[in-house]
């Protein structure tokens, strides 16, 4: 969670978040951003308003599909289970209702969790994320029913969604 995506409904928002505690052979798929050096100081400013809550930044080795022999340094914000706002680990059903309900400055968290897994479909096919997709899935079917707000909205993401 994180106070940058402000609260607007009366539930805690669950943002997906990399965690500083890992081990060696763990992998997060993400995508690296190069930055014109005379554009960094108002990137890093935007990120770090963006980022606020307790996030921290950390130097890591950034491994692209395009060619793996050849990492470089990236800078990826992390948390940490001291993160003042870490709600800590709770079941897929609880996660999936505390998604639907919720909603924040960004928009509906429904939609961050399925673009989530939507883009992880797209850039990294290869890459099975069970507890992304079996949220995915719980979520879309909470709001499968038609008088659902959200029925319209989730509708192309149902048909998109694949079994993970």
């Amino acid at each position: 969670m994180s106070n940058a995506h402000e609260r607007l409904s009366a539930d805690a928002l669950r943002l997906i978040a990399l965690l500083s505690k890992f081990v060696e052979e763990d992998c997060t798929w993400g995508v690296a951003y190069k930055v014109l050096p005379q554009d960094v100081p108002d990137v890093m400013m935007y990120l770090d308003r963006r980022e606020v809550g307790g996030y921290c930044t950390q130097r890591i080795q950034f491994y692209p599909q395009t060619d793996p022999t050849q990492p470089f340094e990236a800078l990826a914000y992390i948390a940490n289970e001291h993160n003042p706002n870490y709600l800590g680990p709770a079941s897929l059903d609880h996660i999936a209702e505390q998604v639907v309900r919720s909603r924040g400055r960004s928009g509906e968290n429904i939609e961050y969790i399925l673009e989530l897994a939507h883009a992880m479909r797209t850039l990294a096919p290869h890459a099975a994320d069970d507890h992304l997709f079996s949220l995915e899935r719980k979520v879309l079917a909470l709001v499968a029913c038609p008088g659902h707000p959200l029925f319209n909205a989730c509708k192309s993401y149902s048909n998109s969604a694949q079994p993970g």
